[in-house]
């Protein structure tokens, strides 16, 4: 599906990186709460009449594990999880068209600004692989095919003390899209994400 010629190089980018931070013990684990912000739509005429088909916002949790090396570079393994409602427009009005659970795959290289002090700022582009389940509704369910895609993450971690524990605040954007061999419907979600990590 979509950007998935921009996978090959990135794939090299992050196994590069991967290399390079290879036998280092230290590691951040992040477990959070996440806001779900589809970006896009999908529109077309259907008999003549203008047609909607979008995600709508919801909620989702994520968890992700970093292997970091030296002052600046982190590999970053995540997992995302959330339940989208997708909403049908036309001229006269809309109506709910059916939900279905994405949970994301991630692979991503971190850049750290500064290691040192109270604040580690971070981010980087990565990449997903998006599993998405049925499309649920009224009428019965469509299987939706899974997907890989791009994105990319800024966040922050604050130090709780000397104890290890961060609070963690982050935003990922993810393309990808919900569809089959008929339709794909792009999503493109935001994640903003509150959370706890843990440094060791």
């Amino acid at each position: 599906m979509r950007a998935q010629r921009h996978v090959t190089t990135l794939i090299l980018l992050l196994a590069c990186t991967g290399m390079s931070i290879a036998g280092t013990p230290d590691a951040t684990v992040r477990a959070f709460f996440s806001s779900v912000s589809p970006q896009s739509r999908y529109s077309a005429v259907v008999k003549g009449i203008p047609t909607t088909l979008e995600g709508q916002s919801g909620s989702g949790l994520g968890a992700s594990y970093e292997i970091r090396g030296g002052k600046h570079l982190g590999l970053e393994f995540g997992m995302l999880i959330a339940d989208v409602d997708f909403e049908l427009s036309v001229p006269s009005g809309s109506a709910d068209f059916g939900s279905a659970v994405m949970i994301p795959l991630t692979l991503g290289m971190n850049y750290h600004l500064r290691r040192e002090g109270r604040l580690d700022f971070y981010f980087g582009p990565m990449l997903s692989y998006t599993l998405w389940g049925n499309l649920s509704n009224e009428v019965g369910s469509s299987k939706l095919d899974s997907d890989f895609g791009i994105g990319a993450v800024l966040g922050v971690d604050v130090p709780l003390g000397s104890s290890g524990w961060t609070f963690t605040v982050s935003a990922r954007y993810l393309r990808t899209a919900a569809g089959d061999a008929s339709v794909e419907i792009d999503v493109d979600p935001i994640f903003f994400s509150l959370g706890l990590g843990y440094d060791f």
